[in-house]
C-alpha cells in the first residue's frame, strides 16, 4: 500500500448522525497517520434519499444504509474506500484494514455470526434465491468493509442489485443480504477482529 490517501465513506440521516461522529472521532483518534483519512460523509441528500427510498426502501427506518450501493456513481473518480457503518466504535488503526485491500476482490468484509446467517438462508429458500452450500462460510457483515468501485463499475454491481430486489423482494438484513447473493463469489474475508458485534 502506498502513503497516499485513504477514503472513508460513512453515511447517516436523523438520529444517525451523533452515531457518525463518534465513530468519525474514534477512527481519527485510533489512526496513526489520519491526515492521510479522506472522509466522504453522506447526509440528508433529499434527492438521493428518494432515489433509495424508490429503488430499494429503508432499513430500520433509513434509507442510508442502501447507500454503500450507490459509491460508484457517487465517488466516480475513487479507486477503492473503506466503509464503516456509523454504530461503530473504532479501536484500532484503520490503516492496518486499508493495507489488506485486495484489487481482485469486489468487496472485503468480515463474516457474520450464525444466528444471521440462519435468517439468510431461510429467506432464501422462500424467496427462491440460489445460494451455494458454502454461503455459511462465506455471508458476512457490510458494517466494515473495503469496496473496490472500479471493480464495483466494471461489473456493475448497482444494476445488479436492482435486478436481485425486483426479482426476489428485499430481504431482512436489505443491502447486506443482498451484497452477499449477488457478490458471493467475489468477495473475499478479513479477519475476524475487523467488525466485532456487541450485543
Amino acid at each position: 500500500m502506498s502513503d497516499g490517501e485513504i477514503h472513508v465513506v460513512m453515511a447517516a440521516d436523523g438520529p444517525y448522525l451523533k452515531g457518525l461522529e463518534v465513530a468519525k472521532a474514534s477512527m481519527i483518534a485510533s489512526c496513526s497517520d489520519s491526515s492521510r483519512l479522506a472522509f466522504h460523509l453522506f447526509g440528508e441528500d433529499s434527492n438521493l434519499v428518494q432515489r433509495i427510498r424508490s429503488e430499494f426502501g429503508t432499513y430500520k427506518g433509513s434509507p442510508m444504509a442502501f447507500l454503500r450501493l450507490y459509491l460508484g456513481e457517487l465517488l466516480p473518480d475513487v479507486e477503492w474506500v473503506v466503509y464503516s457503518d456509523v454504530d461503530t466504535l473504532w479501536r484500532r488503526d484503520v490503516l492496518e484494514l486499508a493495507g489488506l485491500f485486495d484489487e481482485t476482490k469486489t468487496i472485503q468484509w468480515v463474516r457474520d455470526i450464525p444466528g444471521t446467517v440462519v435468517e439468510f438462508k431461510d429467506w432464501c429458500h422462500r424467496q427462491g434465491v440460489p445460494i451455494s452450500e458454502s454461503i455459511a462460510q462465506t455471508y458476512a457483515c457490510s458494517g466494515i468493509c473495503l469496496i473496490n468501485l472500479k471493480r464495483w463499475r466494471a461489473r456493475d454491481v448497482l444494476g445488479r442489485c436492482r435486478a436481485f430486489v425486483e426479482k426476489y423482494g428485499c430481504p431482512k438484513y436489505a443491502d447486506q443480504d443482498i451484497l452477499n447473493a449477488v457478490l458471493e463469489t467475489e468477495a473475499g474475508l478479513l479477519p475476524d477482529w475487523w467488525d466485532v458485534l456487541i450485543p
